[in-house]
């Protein structure tokens, strides 16, 4: 297998006092996710709306309790207190685990650090312990700060919920995928699975843009580089519940202005991922489709780009 546990996966279990440290130093942390949407909206309301019209234009926690499998999953659940797109996938299967079962989400903290919300349950008859996590690469190069999970054990019929922090230090994958590879240790041994990861868990705060900015790579990147989507299914119908959407995941507004066809606004908006800029230029009518038109240097991120657009609006 390409995924193979590093040598600080197989220490895990001779390094006990750095486990309860790594556990104290998680409980004292208590990193949360607050309500980033209604930030987002607040601050997008306090700002004046411009138009985009030509090159021209002047520049305007840890947590760890005992709990039922759904209950836990409800934390991980699509459209969660913080505005976010999140959905829960099941990461291993216990049947697949040695009796280890998870269930995760990919989320960012409140400083804007990705994080990985999991729930893991012990199905089988006795108890699990030492459990540790790696990823394999993947497009985002997101990888654990630390392979040991802040659960010390789990007892048969145990679950616990915790959040595992991340970075974006791992390696790159060759080819984009939603799926990243994944390895969970227990005292059990090693087993596989995959996690799904949206894109838009790697868009990054600091891919705001300017507007003349935004014109100025629109046009630098060309006609070429540009791709077209259909979005179905819209929960937001305006481009101002859009924006404020949208920024709950980093997308961040640039302009909007009445599109060509009566009832149609345009609306424009930035990310980047890892460093490189994706811009958007969306379109809503009032229904629940809208369109998406799309500029990237790393034209391989497209279809995930789109998806996760379409996720955050649905």
């Amino acid at each position: 297998r390409d995924l193979r546990m590093s040598r600080g996966l197989g220490d895990v279990y001779k390094r006990q006092e750095y486990g309860e440290s790594f556990v104290s130093k998680m409980k004292g942390k208590q990193k949360t996710f607050k309500h980033r949407q209604a930030r987002a909206a607040a601050a997008r309301a306090a700002e004046p709306r411009t138009a985009v019209e030509s090159d021209d234009d002047d520049e305007g926690t840890y947590e760890s309790e005992s709990a039922s499998a759904s209950a836990s999953a409800s934390t991980a659940a699509a459209a969660a207190g913080d505005g976010t797109a999140r959905e829960a996938s099941e990461w291993l299967a216990a049947a697949a685990g040695g009796g280890l079962g998870v269930t995760g989400a990919f989320a960012r903290a409140d400083d804007d650090t990705p994080v990985a919300e999991l729930t893991l349950r012990n199905e089988s008859a006795a108890p699990l312990s030492g459990l540790a996590l790696q990823f394999n690469k993947n497009v985002l190069r997101l990888a654990p700060t630390t392979p040991a999970l802040a659960v010390p054990s789990l007892a048969p019929g145990q679950s616990a919920v915790c959040l595992v922090p991340l970075a974006h230090s791992g390696a790159a994958a060759d080819a984009p995928a939603e799926t990243i590879d994944v390895a969970f240790k227990t005292n059990a041994g090693v087993f596989y699975g995959k996690a799904r990861c949206p894109l838009w868990v790697g868009f990054e705060r600091d891919g705001r843009l300017g507007k003349q900015d935004y014109l100025q790579q629109w046009k630098a990147l060309g006609d070429d580089v540009e791709r077209r989507h259909a979005l179905t299914r819209c929960a937001v119908r305006a481009a101002g519940a859009a924006a404020a959407r949208l920024a709950a995941h980093n997308v961040f507004e640039v302009a909007q202005r009445p599109g060509a066809a009566a009832g149609e606004t345009l609306l424009y908006a930035s990310t980047a991922v890892d460093g490189v800029p994706l811009l958007f230029e969306l379109a809503f009518d009032g229904t629940s489709d809208a369109k998406l038109s799309l500029k990237t240097a790393r034209l391989e991120l497209d279809a995930m780009a789109a998806a996760s657009i379409q996720a955050i609006l649905r």
